[in-house]
Order: structure tokens, then sequence, then C-alpha cells
């Protein structure tokens, strides 16, 4: 009897020995869970704190992106604005004007240098083939003084000495002309009205 009932008290003993344990292993197990629970809880926390930086950062890069977009636009407004206005306020002097005809001529930018007529003189019995003919037979022309003899807003009058070097090798030397322009508006230019030989 006494043996039965320290085996039993042994057994009770014992059961309560694994009961505890168990506990303390279930403990341990909950607060590990429980840490790695925390873990995950900060890391998401971290990510969801870096994507907001990061959305952040991406607002301001666009702010700044459309900043730079708007001040390039003005700048390029401006720019366009003061390129308008100086073509329209800047007028070419005569003598610029004869001096950029004969560049042109010496390049051969016959095209070009005919259209610096106006549309009454280019009408004239002179047609554009025997102006390229003239022309053609020039090998070079060499400008040996240009002044401007009279000037208002619409024409101008201008006095040029010209060497002409022909193809055929003769020069002919200071050969006197007067060059009466008017000014267009509408190209914002002088057009050669007449060509006068002295």
């Amino acid at each position: 009897m006494v043996v039965t009932t320290l085996v039993g008290i042994a057994f009770i003993l014992s059961l309560n020995s694994v009961r505890k344990a168990e506990q303390v292993r279930l403990q341990n197990l909950i607060k590990q869970e429980a840490a790695k629970a925390q873990e995950e809880i900060q890391k998401n926390r971290q990510e969801i704190a870096k994507a907001e930086q990061e959305k952040q950062e991406a607002r301001n890069e666009a702010e700044k992106a459309r900043q730079e977009a708007i001040l390039a636009k003005k700048k390029a407004d401006d720019l366009i604005k003061n390129t308008l206005y100086a073509e329209v306020n800047t007028k070419i002097s005569p003598t610029e004007f004869i001096k950029q005809y004969y560049l042109n001529i010496n390049n051969r930018n016959y095209n070009l240098t005919w259209q610096q007529f106006t549309p009454k003189r280019r009408a004239k019995p002179q047609s554009f083939n025997s102006y390229l003919a003239w022309w053609n037979s020039v090998q070079t022309t060499e400008i040996q003084q240009i002044k401007v003899l009279n000037q208002n807003n619409n024409q101008a009058v201008v006095y040029i000495e010209l060497n002409y070097f022909m193809k055929t090798g003769t020069i002919y030397k200071e050969r006197k002309s007067k060059i009466y322009l008017t000014w267009n508006s509408k190209y914002n230019n002088w057009l050669i009205e007449d060509h006068q030989q002295l």
C-alpha cells in the first residue's frame, strides 16, 4: 500500500515536471515566435518608411523637373521674343547689304542675288538668263570703294567702285556705279531698285 502510494506520488511529480518543462518550452517558443513577428513588423515598417521616402523623393524630382521645364520654356520664349524683336528692329545698313550682295555674287549664289532685286526691276527686259550670262562671264569682283550718298527710312543710294576680273583674263578696274535701294518691310531687308553705271 505504501509502495503504491509512493509510486503514485513519484508519477505525479514526474508528470508535473514534464508539464512544467512543456510549459517552459511553449513559453520559449511563443517568445521566439513573438520576436520573429516583431522583427517582421519592424522590417515591414522600415520597408514602408523606405517606400514613402522614395515616393517623396520621386515627387520632389518630378516637381524639380516641372520647375526646370517651366524655366526652360520661359527662356526659350524669351529667346524667340528677343530674336524676333532683333530681326524686326535691326536694319542692315545699305553698304553692308551691297557687300553681302557681291559676296554672294562671288560665291555664285545667283538665285539668291536675283531675288534681291525688286519685282519691278526683275520684270525689266534684262531677264534672269541674261543676268546669269553676264555673271557667268565674271570670275570675281572686288570692291574698291563704297559709301552711302543719301538715305531715309525707305530708300538709299549707294556709290560703289568695283574691279571686275573676267574669265577671259580681262580686268575692268574702278567701274563706278550708283545703286538705288528700297526697303522691303516684308523681308526686313533692302532690295535693289536700279543699278546705274557712271
